[in-house]
């Protein structure tokens, strides 16, 4: 059934748009006189189209220069091509297909709004606003009693909330008339290219596969004359007419949409020097009939037009690309505690997976088109999108990392965003991320159109892992240790994970700085990495090395993320750093897997125990003896430990901060302990089978945060401890230990 079939148009009285009336603008206020039907102040019979042309339309006091130069575009294609592009949006219509005027005053027109046409929104009836002297205050045509224009602007200005329309741009507008696809050019742009865009206009110009405008900046303030002189108006937009080149000159013709005003500069009308007569035939320009007339016709050539016009708006019929698809989509929600820059993370956005098959030959042009739906009229200001293109490895599943993309997208706040690119022949997997600059407090739904000359498939890609869990936690104070670059790594947040029994487990872990954070200073996010280690030797043994089992890589700012696959099942600890120590800030760790799995936030090293510190050196010629092998063990530093009760008991050897931030290579250090009275002597320490325990199995090493002794029982009695290093080398160093409180007195030997 067509459109207009599907609604009732005939009544006894004339009908009245439940909606009410438009608001007016501050203009039409100022003149307004009464609301009437066409019947009421038309002279003659009402018609609604009495002959399609651009050089009738003619714009008005409502500031919509952008759509009425659409409607001005759509209008000469009609009459060029000799296909309907305009006048099939509008009903009722009669069995031919063409629109007609309706006395009961109802009709429906069809606008492309929010991704796809809708036509029940746009339901208008034809009461139009008159100025105290009678006359029409929207734009109309030249002819009298026609009617096409007014109806459909103001079914365009239901849309946009009223007459008082704030003013788009005819890219926007021309696609809202007829779906065709919006690009944009800026000449102010840093990769602008005038002979690409040339090349662009003239084709679409010859072949009818594109409607053209152009708008102007601000004229003023950019060259410092005036308007008049110039015969512009600045931030106008205008219709281009014609695009030509002849006796070597480019020129194109444009409208003013108030149907006045024209160009007095280069090849203006009243330029004798340079309309020759061999270009004036080459043009079928008819200069002397043109000059007795201001109809807001003019040409101007290339170079003018790039000097004074800043937007130039190309539409391209959709019809062009063999193949299109599309899909519908809504933003999802961010959690409070994700990260809520897209340049850190994108893993949170609507992502798809599109699938080409470019046959041999040439490359396939592909154009992806996201329009953003808008339910208010302040909508879309403060909301920028793009869309990002991942291939490669990448390609086919969800990306994350801004940096790894193949073609980055531009931020833009209009509603539509159009990214292009061409294919070699072969079969590509793509990954199209969607990106919203800063999150905006409303719902953004989407429509994502996908353009090509090759066969595709589009696909949503969904987060795939099953089981969600999600742990807050912080940096702050001693807990902000830094990379494992310092010895205070191990300070960090750590984040327990436990894999049951069964199949092996898909995990991946994002790390993000929650969005409070990221929406009030961007730059302050602090780089951030995840590192994942076996659970027993995260928090420490005796034997063990601590070894990570996987890691996110380069530390990155705001977020990161660590992806393992057939995580066996056991307990497994997560460390969450920044990449400097001393960086305070909230964290949340979002752990995905394949399997139910629990994970909850680790008690910091120490926990429950006493904190103590003692500082000390290896001296040259002295203490530093080195380890066994050297002959002088003994005379390596002993603290002695009298341990009054049995107590709990961790401690770690690490070089001193003034050491640590010389750089240079570490030393190995070891870490002995040995249940006695008295310090070592020579004939006691050329062995090593003495001690009760030595950190890392006895294995000379410099791991991250030093060498541990890791928490055990230490019963009541008397100890020595010994710190040392491989080689004798002179150094500082530092012993943490915890212990229950007043459970152990230390006293240095030596």
């Amino acid at each position: 059934m067509e459109d207009g079939q599907r609604e009732t148009f005939h009544f006894t009285t004339p009908w009245e748009d439940p909606d009410g009336l438009l608001p007016l603008s501050e203009q039409q206020l100022e003149h307004f006189g009464r609301w009437a039907r066409p019947s009421q102040f038309m002279r003659g019979e009402p018609t609604m189209i009495y002959l399609i042309s651009s050089l009738s339309i003619t714009q008005t006091i409502i500031t919509d220069c952008s759509f009425v130069s659409s409607l001005v575009i759509a209008a000469a294609y009609e009459r060029r091509h000799g296909k309907q592009l305009i006048t099939n949006i509008i009903w009722p219509q009669d069995s031919r297909g063409q629109p007609i005027y309706n006395p009961a005053g109802k009709y429906m027109v069809k606008l492309h709004v929010n991704g796809i046409p809708r036509k029940v929104l746009v339901l208008v009836d034809d009461r139009l606003p008159l100025a105290k002297d009678g006359q029409l205050m929207t734009s109309h045509t030249t002819h009298p009693a026609e009617l096409w224009v007014s109806i459909i602007e103001k079914a365009y200005m239901k849309l946009n909330g009223g007459y008082d329309f704030p003013g788009s741009n005819s890219g926007i507008d021309m696609f809202a008339l007829t779906g065709w696809i919006p690009e944009q050019y800026r000449s102010d742009d840093k990769d602008f290219e005038p002979k690409r865009l040339w090349e662009r206009m003239q084709s679409a110009s010859r072949y009818g596969d594109c409607l053209l405008t152009v708008a102007t900046g601000e004229l003023d303030e950019l060259h410092g004359q005036e308007e008049e002189k110039i015969g512009l108006v600045k931030t106008h937009a205008y219709a281009v007419l014609q695009v030509r080149e002849a006796c070597g000159e480019k020129l194109l013709q444009l409208k003013n949409p108030w149907s006045k005003v024209r160009w007095k500069g280069a090849f203006s009308v009243h330029d004798q020097q340079r309309w020759t007569a061999a270009l004036r035939k080459a043009l079928d320009y008819d200069q002397t009939s043109a000059m007795q007339h201001d109809n807001g016709v003019f040409w101007i050539d290339y170079a003018s037009l790039l000097r004074y016009y800043q937007g130039v708006y190309l539409n391209w019929n959709p019809a062009l690309f063999a193949h299109s698809t599309t899909r519908h989509g809504q933003w999802p929600k961010r959690h409070p505690s994700d990260t809520a820059d897209d340049t850190a993370s994108l893993g949170r956005n609507p992502q798809f997976a599109l699938t080409l098959t470019v046959p041999p030959g040439a490359p396939a042009a592909t154009w992806l088109l996201l329009t953003r739906h808008t339910v208010f009229k302040d909508q879309g200001k403060d909301d920028f999108l793009t869309i990002h293109v991942f291939k490669g490895e990448r390609g086919g599943f969800r990306c994350y990392y801004l940096e790894e993309a193949w073609k980055e997208g531009v931020y833009s706040n209009r509603p539509h965003c159009l990214v292009q690119f061409d294919l070699p022949p072969g079969q590509h997997q793509l990954t199209l991320a969607l990106a919203q600059y800063t999150p905006v407090p409303y719902q953004v739904d989407f429509t994502l159109k996908v353009f090509s000359m090759a066969p595709l498939s589009l696909r949503p890609l969904p987060y795939s892992m099953r089981h969600l869990e999600r742990v807050a936690g912080s940096w702050h104070g001693p807990s902000a240790g830094g990379c494992a670059n310092y010895d205070t790594f191990v300070d960090n947040p750590r984040v327990a994970l436990v894999v049951p029994e069964g199949p092996p487990a898909d995990v991946q872990v994002e790390l993000h700085v929650p969005a409070a954070k990221a929406a009030s200073d961007r730059v302050a996010l602090p780089s951030v990495g995840l590192e994942l280690l076996a659970l027993d030797s995260a928090l420490g043994t005796d034997k063990l090395p601590s070894k990570s089992l996987a890691a996110s890589g380069a530390y990155r700012r705001g977020f990161c993320l660590l992806e393992v696959r057939g995580l066996a099942a056991g307990r497994y600890a997560l460390t969450a750093s920044t990449f400097e120590p001393r960086q305070e800030a909230g964290f949340s760790v979002v752990v995905g897997s394949s399997v139910g799995l629990t994970c909850k936030l680790l008690a910091p090293e120490g926990h429950g125990l006493e904190r103590s510190l003692v500082r000390g050196a290896w001296a040259a010629g002295s203490t530093a003896a080195g380890c066994p092998n050297f002959g002088n063990f003994h005379n390596n530093p002993q603290y002695r430990l009298a341990v009054s009760r049995r107590t709990e008991f961790l401690v770690r050897l690490r070089l001193s901060p003034a050491e640590r931030a010389g750089g240079g290579k570490r030393p190995a250090l070891g870490l002995d302990l040995y249940q006695r009275d008295a310090p070592l002597g020579p004939d006691e320490a050329r062995g090593r089978s003495q001690p009760l325990r030595s950190a890392n199995g006895g294995v000379y090493s410099y791991p991250a945060g030093g060498m541990l002794l890791a928490r055990a029982p230490l019963e009541a009695g008397v100890y020595v401890l010994v710190p040392s290093t491989f080689e004798p080398l002179a150094a500082a160093y530092e012993l943490l230990w915890y212990a229950e409180s007043g459970a152990v007195r230390v006293d240095q030997l030596r």
